[in-house]
């Protein structure tokens, strides 16, 4: 596995950047935000219409240009904390960088 620039970065003190990705999906857009100096790109599938394919595709996009790959839950998932899981686990497999643990309910 890569080395996460993000945490590298501020266990080193610095101050990590990233970026959204949103409106296009195109995994060149990821490209770009590595080459152009950012940490992280932000994967948004809850404000976009990108699917687990598109996120796939970023991701490796991400791996290629050695940045932090980071996402959060689709909308549509946030209704039960099982879709919440579920999405995890499939964001997680994509080689996702860091994905955010679904909430539970008590």
């Amino acid at each position: 596995m890569k080395e996460n620039r993000v945490k590298r970065t501020l266990s080193e003190g610095g101050l990590a950047l990233g970026t959204h990705v949103g409106g296009i999906a195109d995994p060149q857009i990821v490209e770009i935000i590595g080459l152009a100096g950012f940490d992280a790109a932000f994967i948004d599938m809850e404000h976009t219409s990108y699917d687990l394919h598109d996120v796939q595709l970023a991701v490796m996009a991400g791996e290629r240009a050695g940045i932090t790959r980071l996402s959060g839950h689709p909308a549509s998932t946030r209704l039960s904390s099982c879709g919440c899981w579920t999405w995890a686990c499939r964001a997680y497999r994509c080689r996702m960088s860091a994905v955010p643990r679904p909430p539970v309910k008590r």
